[in-house]
């Protein structure tokens, strides 16, 4: 596994009416960045159940994902038009009770995302209150601007899933065909060719997929689950613009990693050729959700900072 020594820095973020929440600066040889701008932060939408999926098209559509933890999942997919949160596709696909049928209902939504289409990608883990994925409920569906059923499916089996297994994260690239998702319950890479609607899964249980143990504390208070520091493995994804590199991050860990995608796509390559393509990037603290931008920057959410990396065009 080759090393680097980029570094990033952490945008200073202003919220209306509360002040700076704070930066951070770490430098490493040999690349030296620019100052981060400044930007002023308002709030959009703000909901008082948790939603982990947040997907803006280039036409301006704004869609969320709340995940099924808890019996009062307001929906599983919803649009943000006007203030109000319009189920989508519809009523009835986030309508989902213990017992139903799950064909054509959400089960547990983790994240969304929209193609350059317009198209709108959903990833149902199939395990809600993470009490194990149901039979049948873990796939990703891609539905069109305006359809009520989903234009494409892929199934993920049981065998291409582990017992503890939480589909967390993924990136869609249309160009290549390809989709690449993280497993964060146990630590994996799931590679789906579009074309094809195979499934692999790669660097199962790798160190660098892995929890490092690392704390996670908002606000000074340690997140923990009755009082145990969670391990949640692969979590954050991102793809290059130009879709030649995948990186990600375990969110109980330090390290950001990445791989070329040729490496996870090309199946001849042994396991051994897989695991020898993965570099060490940099090191972060926890980090959620990150994205790259069109210009090649990259931005993660840094949890116990408050505040968003930023890695500029170049660094890779």
């Amino acid at each position: 596994m080759k090393m680097h020594g980029f570094a990033f820095k952490v945008i200073p973020v202003l919220l209306a009416g509360l002040g700076s929440i704070g930066s951070l600066e770490v430098s490493a040889d040999p690349f030296t960045l620019p100052n981060p701008p400044e930007v002023s932060i308002s709030i959009e939408a703000e909901s008082d159940r948790l939603w982990t999926g947040v997907a803006v098209s280039s036409e301006g559509r704004v869609c969320v994902s709340f995940p099924r933890w808890g019996m009062d999942t307001p929906v599983s997919v919803g649009e943000l038009i006007d203030g109000s949160l319009i189920p989508l596709p519809d009523s009835a696909w986030n309508a989902w009770l213990p017992g139903d049928p799950c064909d054509s209902a959400f089960v547990c939504v983790q994240s969304i995302t929209f193609d350059e289409a317009g198209k709108l990608w959903v990833l149902d883990t199939g395990n809600p209150w993470m009490s194990g994925v149901i039979p049948g409920a873990c796939r990703l569906l891609c539905f069109g601007v305006d359809s009520t059923s989903p234009e494409l499916v892929y199934y993920f089996p049981d065998s291409l899933l582990a017992p503890g297994s939480y589909l967390n994260d993924f990136r869609i690239d249309i160009a290549s065909g390809n989709a690449y998702i993280t497993d964060s319950g146990e630590g994996a890479l799931i590679v789906t060719n579009l074309y094809s609607g195979e499934s692999r899964r790669l660097l199962d249980g790798h160190p660098a997929l892995m929890s490092e143990g690392t704390r996670i504390e908002i606000d000074g208070i340690e997140w923990n689950l009755g009082g145990v520091l969670p391990d949640i493995h692969s979590d954050g994804i991102a793809l290059t613009p130009a879709g030649d590199w995948l990186y990600w991050h375990a969110l109980t860990g330090n390290t950001l990693y990445r791989i070329p995608t040729l490496a996870l796509v090309d199946e001849i390559l042994t396991e051994e050729d897989v695991e020898s393509a993965i570099e060490e990037v940099c090191s972060t603290g926890p980090v959620d959700g990150m994205i790259f931008s069109a210009d090649g920057s990259l931005y993660l959410t840094l949890l116990n900072e408050s505040g968003i990396g930023y890695m500029p065009a170049g660094f890779n």
